[in-house]
């Protein structure tokens, strides 16, 4: 469902997307909409990107550094077993 607002805009902005309607057409409400859905979406990504930097920047544990260090152990001798 779609509702109506009414907003002010500068006139350098309001000229913005007066040249993006003309490049790419419809009115100036989807030329707003379209703007603003690929801002969401840029924030999106940058806030999982973020996330996922944060999660990859906290350091292991001693325990997971075990872990980690007894399944590198398993693969290298699978690895030299079976010849790879």
């Amino acid at each position: 469902m779609r509702e109506r607002v009414t907003i002010s805009l500068t006139e350098e902005i309001l000229g913005y997307i007066d040249r993006y309607k003309s490049k790419k057409g419809g009115s100036r409400s989807a030329v707003i909409e379209t703007l603003l859905r690929e801002a969401r979406e840029r924030a999106r990504k940058e806030d999982l990107a973020a996330q996922a930097e944060a999660f990859f920047a906290d350091p292991l544990s001693a325990e997971e550094e075990e872990e980690l260090a007894d399944s590198l152990a398993m693969s290298r001798q699978t690895q030299d077993r079976d010849g790879d």
